[in-house]
């Protein structure tokens, strides 16, 4: 792991302290400044070798941060306290698409005070200049620190009424909430239950048309096959009279009428029109009548 330069003892007490009030060397300064454009960058302030110098940055690895004459004046400082030579301020920059000299480009970072003589001009001479830097005794540089919450004070007489206002209130609202939900609630399930009442009271008078229209057309076909009268009674009712005509239209006795409702046996049929005058038996075979005779035999009960 690659460590970050230390200065020497006499560089740190000598007049000129490149040191910052928080005693941190240039070389922790530069490093901080290089991580503001490029925080996962390198460490590049390692320690130097005899006859050797930082050098600029690549066309790769360039930015803002690193093309700028503050950080060019802490990494020469770096160098110096390490007894090293630096760069001159052209060849370290002739790879930076743009430069910024006498500014810093970004904000600095926190906790990290850039001392004043790192502002100072390196173009003229090309370069920066330890006896210049011993000369100056500006005031260092630092990020603004961070805006701190601040918090109004309020008076206890004033807010614990507006406290115990809206404490109230919230609770006011609180327990309506609940009320307006159940009642809500209660509505629905009213609306729910006449609703299914009514279909089923539509479903149950519906089933008793059916049932009732099924029935009626039931007894009706029934009573359309049924059979006419009985043949007796057509018979009876029909039934040709043997004189031409029913006595009960033309005007016949009483005892014709009693023989067609009461009795249609044919021994009571030949008593009774043996009664009557000018009765002529018709012939019945066996009965008193030769055979081959048309003479009828004649009664001879008084």
């Amino acid at each position: 792991m690659s460590l970050i330069a230390t200065c020497t003892a006499e560089m740190w007490t000598l007049d000129f302290k490149t040191f910052n009030s928080k005693a941190q060397s240039p070389c922790v300064v530069a490093t901080a400044l290089e991580r503001v454009c490029n925080p996962t960058a390198a460490i590049s302030m390692v320690p130097l070798r005899v006859n050797y110098h930082y050098p600029g940055p690549r066309k790769s690895t360039e930015t803002p941060c690193i093309c700028s004459s503050v950080y060019y004046s802490l990494v020469c400082a770096c160098a110096a306290c390490q007894t090293r030579r630096a760069l001159k301020w052209t060849p370290f920059t002739e790879n930076c698409s743009s430069v910024n000299t006498g500014r810093f480009p970004q904000s600095l970072p926190q906790g990290y005070p850039v001392p004043h003589w790192a502002y100072q001009d390196v173009v003229g001479q090309d370069g920066w200049s330890r006896t210049n830097a011993q000369l100056d005794k500006g005031p260092e540089e630092s990020a603004p620190p961070p805006p701190t919450p601040t918090t109004t004070p309020v008076d206890a007489s004033t807010s614990t009424p507006v406290s115990s206002s809206t404490t109230s209130t919230s609770s006011q609202t609180t327990t309506s909430s609940p009320a307006g939900s159940s009642a809500k609630k209660s509505d629905t399930g009213v609306i729910v239950g006449g609703v299914v009442g009514g279909v089923v009271a539509l479903a149950l008078i519906g089933a008793f048309v059916f049932i009732f229209l099924t029935r009626r057309k039931h007894q009706r076909d029934k009573a359309s096959t049924q059979l006419p009268a009985s043949p007796t009674s057509m018979t009876q009712n029909n039934q040709p009279s043997l004189f031409g005509s029913n006595p009960q239209h033309t005007g016949g006795n009483n005892n014709m009428s009693s023989f067609q409702t009461h009795n249609t046996s044919p021994t009571y049929f030949q008593q009774s029109f043996k009664q009557q005058p000018g009765y002529m038996s018709p012939a019945i075979p066996g009965q008193g009548q030769h055979e081959g005779s048309n003479t009828p035999i004649h009664n001879t009960n008084p």
